[in-house]
């Protein structure tokens, strides 16, 4: 029988784009901090915790972590609906379960927890999928109408803003051509010959 589940807050992408470094500028958030009055947990899951005792060891590391209690459980089901009944007990709560790669990993932290905001980072588009959230072998969806947060590579328009953020304006010669205007054939014959990317010295 399946056992319904928390909907996290997913966010996806390939590794190296700046997943976490987005969650944890939410985490450090002002105005987040302030609607959660500091209950903001970020965990870190990683791809080494791997089986049902290193799961549930880690689950209940993060109990303790959140909450003081020591209890230790062979099962990681066991251990998440332990952590999700302090949840339920506890106001307001950001969990940030960081670095997320299979649904084993994963699915002990959805257990109770009303009150608790899961934020999910994972490079595993299959945690994506969109359906229901619930505990059973070899499920994992999300609830429909979750809204996921893909981190990808930057535009050209973004890359710049990332590049020149906080500099004084650049001359056009330095800034480059437009990322969003297309040269056509006719502008080529009136320059002469086509735009090249310009080079920072």
């Amino acid at each position: 029988m399946a056992v319904q589940l928390a909907s996290p807050l997913p966010c996806g992408g390939a590794g190296g784009f700046g997943k976490t470094t987005l969650a944890t500028a939410v985490c450090a958030d002002r105005s987040v901090r302030r609607r959660f009055r500091q209950r903001v947990y970020p965990v870190t899951i990683g791809r080494d915790v791997r089986g049902r005792a290193a799961v549930a060891a880690k689950v209940a590391e993060v109990t303790r972590f959140i909450t003081g209690d020591t209890a230790e459980f062979d099962d990681p089901d066991l251990a998440g609906a332990h952590l999700g009944r302090l949840l339920d007990a506890r106001p307001r709560t950001l969990l940030l379960l960081d670095d997320g790669w299979e649904s084993e990993q994963l699915t002990p932290f959805l257990h109770g927890g009303r009150h608790c905001v899961r934020l999910v980072t994972t490079r595993n588009p299959d945690l994506l999928a969109p359906g229901t959230w619930h505990l059973a072998p070899g499920t994992w969806h999300l609830a429909p109408g979750t809204h996921r947060i893909q981190v990808d590579e930057m535009s050209p328009l973004q890359a710049r803003a990332v590049l020149t953020w906080d500099l004084p304006p650049l001359p056009d010669a330095v800034r480059g051509p437009d990322p969003h205007h297309r040269p056509t054939p006719h502008s080529y014959k009136r320059r002469g010959t086509p735009p090249r990317p310009a080079r920072l010295r």
